[in-house]
């Protein structure tokens, strides 16, 4: 005890004995009475019947489930009359909860039923009909069993009628059915399977016979393999003089089908029920399998003077020596892998060469002009389905026109989700200008990855125009049409979308870029950027490029494509072809701004 406490006990000590001799004086200083631990008041015992028992437990007699262990051992102090007795498990007067019969045909149930995965189980508490805190539905309980994985889904077959023909249509399919049956590529069928057949023009006049699978499609797996890229394959040409182009004789039909799918190939016709023996033309898989034969075919020579896009074969050379060894190996690689070929269909040491809807020469690449006669016969749409189709051929060659999204512009707005489709005058005005520029496209030279690139670019309120070219040549014409958001975008998304796009031509080779945005110049001084400048940088210092500053109205070619079209040229062209074609003899081109802009002339 520390040394005042004592000191002050010994003073209180001597007065209280003075008054109150039989008083303790230590309680001055002890706890108070709220901090002393209660005493637990002694326990009485409760009789047996009350105290507290183990939960009892499932009897492992399964015969008798429903008893349970310690059932029979009944409390003394339990009521026998069980007229006064509420079931608090049914609500019935007269048994207790665990002789309940809902209660015990719910346990012979479960028992009885070990298989079933979803049971109704009970929560242990009494339900009260107004409780607030009830709610609906059924709780479930899954069984202590392995789970099973779900079976694939396996569809039923598809079965459709067959399509109506006339008189002269059917005697041409008997015709090519007995034909077929003779080369074994069908055979009758039982199969649950139908698709209906058509006919379909071949460019030799003849007919084809082909199924329309769009129902079986819908509900195939897809292969994935990839189809190469036209452009990909034209830049593998450059240098070559000497073509000659191979076509496979009904290509698919050369490739066997798996003998479990045979039955899904079954064609209903007028003369019966048929399915094919070997791939057949319309199923959504057969490109992607046939691309994929012919590359493990010709793997060793791909690159190197061959070009294969799924049945039409290309052999490139750069003299006819070279010509008369690649051909040879070729048509050796098809004899060994027993591939035939339809010889009116090919064509031998050609200058130049249609292939895929281009005209392939030394020189470079045009429009074939079988493309060019439909387009010069194309009506003007009347709905958004003609639209979407006249776009789609005209985009294929819009690496030929420049400005093409600009031009396009008015008939893209029109496929708008519920926009109403209303032909205005700029419609076709757009419409004409691009049949005009389709109809007179320029021929671009095969790009030379040894020599240096210029790229052109420019950028406007309506898009983006760059040209990329070589020794004064154009390779390519790209535009892209401005979404809402990037109207406040900065000017160097010309020059990005350049880099972004012709990045296989240019990374790895000096280029010189040419817009006619002077801050451009500085970009790479410049102190402040903001994130999506600095984005900018870090794309742009992986090329070996340099900007430079072109005054607009020199910066003819990238300019004409971001702004609108020029109507002059295409005047010209339409009264005047014959002046037309001197101004493309000397490479000179007007570009219209409100007025005669500018000439750009370069001299041979």
């Amino acid at each position: 005890m520390p040394q005042g406490i004592a000191q002050l006990k010994r003073r209180f000590r001597s007065k209280k004995q003075q008054q109150a001799p039989d008083a303790d004086v230590t309680s001055w200083f002890s706890e108070p009475e709220w901090r002393k631990p209660k005493a637990r008041r002694p326990q009485q015992q409760q009789p047996p019947c009350q105290q507290q028992q183990p939960r009892p437990t499932r009897a492992p007699n399964n015969n008798n489930p429903n008893t349970l262990q310690g059932r029979e051992q009944r409390c003394p102090h339990r009521p026998k009359d069980k007229s006064t007795i509420t079931c608090y498990e049914c609500g019935v007067v007269g048994h207790y909860s665990n002789e309940c019969p809902k209660r015990l045909s719910q346990a012979a149930a479960n028992t009885a039923a070990p298989a079933q995965q979803q049971r109704r189980v009970s929560t242990g508490k009494k339900f009260t009909p107004n409780n607030p805190n009830n709610r609906g539905g059924r709780l479930f309980h899954m069984n202590a069993e392995e789970a099973q994985e779900a079976p694939d889904v396996v569809l039923g077959p598809i079965a459709q009628r067959a399509y109506s023909m006339n008189p002269t249509e059917l005697v041409e399919l008997k015709k090519q059915l007995d034909d077929m049956l003779a080369k074994g590529l069908i055979r009758p069928s039982a199969s649950p399977w139908r698709s209906p057949v058509l006919f379909v023009d071949k460019k030799d006049g003849a007919t084809r016979l082909c199924t329309d699978y769009r129902k079986l499609n819908d509900v195939t797996i897809k292969n994935k393999y990839p189809l190469p890229k036209i452009e990909d394959l034209f830049d593998q040409l450059t240098g070559a003089t000497v073509f000659s182009k191979i076509d496979l004789r009904t290509g698919y039909h050369q490739l066997k089908i798996r003998a479990t799918d045979i039955p899904k190939t079954a064609f209903t016709t007028r003369y019966g029920l048929y399915e094919y023996n070997v791939m057949s033309f319309g199923l959504t898989n057969a490109p992607a399998y046939f691309m994929n034969l012919m590359n493990k075919i010709f793997m060793n020579f791909l690159d190197k003077f061959v070009v294969v896009f799924i049945d039409d074969i290309l052999i490139y050379s750069k003299s006819e020596e070279e010509h008369e060894q690649n051909l040879e190996v070729i048509l050796e690689t098809l004899r060994q892998y027993k591939l035939y070929a339809k010889f009116s269909k090919c064509e031998f040491w050609l200058k130049e060469v249609g292939f895929l809807g281009h005209i392939l020469s030394a020189g470079g690449i045009a429009v074939h002009p079988a493309k060019i006669k439909t387009v010069e016969e194309w009506k003007a749409p009347t709905t958004q389905t003609e639209v979407r189709a006249f776009l789609g051929l005209a985009g294929y060659y819009r690496r030929f026109v420049e400005g093409f999204s600009s031009i396009a512009r008015p008939m893209t707005q029109l496929l708008k989700k519920d926009k109403k489709f209303e032909w205005t005058d700029k419609c076709e005005e757009s419409f004409q200008q691009l049949k005009s520029r389709l109809t007179t496209a320029p021929i671009l030279i095969m790009p030379d990855i040894t020599k240096p690139f210029d790229v052109y670019c420019d950028a406007s309120k309506i898009g983006l125009g760059c040209v990329l070219m070589q020794e004064g040549k154009v390779i390519s014409y790209l535009s892209r049409q401005l979404k809402q958001h990037e109207h406040n975008y900065p000017t160097h998304e010309a020059v990005v979308l350049a880099l972004k796009v012709w990045r296989h031509y240019l990374m790895g080779n000096r280029c010189e870029i040419y817009s006619d945005h002077k801050s451009l110049k500085y970009i790479f001084t410049q102190k402040e950027l903001n994130m999506r400048q600095r984005r900018w940088i870090e794309l742009i210092k992986d090329y070996d490029l340099e900007i430079h500053y072109h005054p607009g109205k020199a910066n003819v070619v990238a300019d004409a494509l971001s702004r609108l079209p020029c109507q002059l040229n295409s005047m010209i062209a339409e009264e005047q072809p014959s002046l037309y074609q001197q101004f493309e003899q000397f490479r000179l081109e007007l570009v219209s701004e409100g007025y005669l802009a500018s000439i750009e002339l370069h001299l041979l």
